[in-house]
């Protein structure tokens, strides 16, 4: 995200930059050409230069602006691969992290059925009803069969 960012606020100032360095050369104010030229990225610099190099107001063939210089179109283009490049890496890492956020959700309510478990057999072991005992320790044998047979294909990890 913050490359895209980055990308489309480049390209953004490339425009207006380029927008008044093209205004500034149909003008012939030497001056802000110059001043164009010493302040924008050195990338950028060498697309102005080249594209004044190919006498844009005299020579017809010359491309309309620096935007449709082959540097540019390069520049473009490697920093859409890179974006792309890591939006994919953003993406396959989301999935991951969800895939764990998932795993933790299971542990939590695993976690609550044994709590549960727990908790009704403390209930059965007060109780002096022998039926009473019996249904409490019942359902807490099959909340622990339950809870076992969600925790076995949980995945296990060791250390970090």
């Amino acid at each position: 995200m913050k490359l895209t960012l980055l990308t489309e606020q480049h390209r953004a100032m490339d425009e207006d930059i380029i927008i008044a360095f093209r205004n500034a050369v149909i003008d012939n104010n030497q001056k802000r050409v110059n001043f164009y030229l010493s302040r924008v990225r050195p990338e950028m610099n060498e697309i102005l230069t080249d594209w004044l190099k190919t006498n844009p107001l005299e020579n017809k063939d010359a491309p309309l602006t620096p935007l449709l210089m082959p540097k540019y179109k390069e520049i473009l283009a490697w920093s859409e691969a890179k974006v792309d490049e890591l939006r994919s890496i953003s993406e396959a890492k989301k999935q991951l992290s969800q895939k764990h956020n998932d795993n933790s959700d299971k542990y939590v309510l695993n976690g609550m059925l044994f709590a549960s478990v727990m908790f009704l057999l403390g209930i059965a072991s007060t109780q002096i009803s022998f039926r009473v005992r019996l249904i409490l320790t019942s359902v807490a044998t099959v909340g622990f069969i339950i809870a076992v047979y969600f925790l076995v294909p949980f995945p296990f990890t060791t250390g970090g």
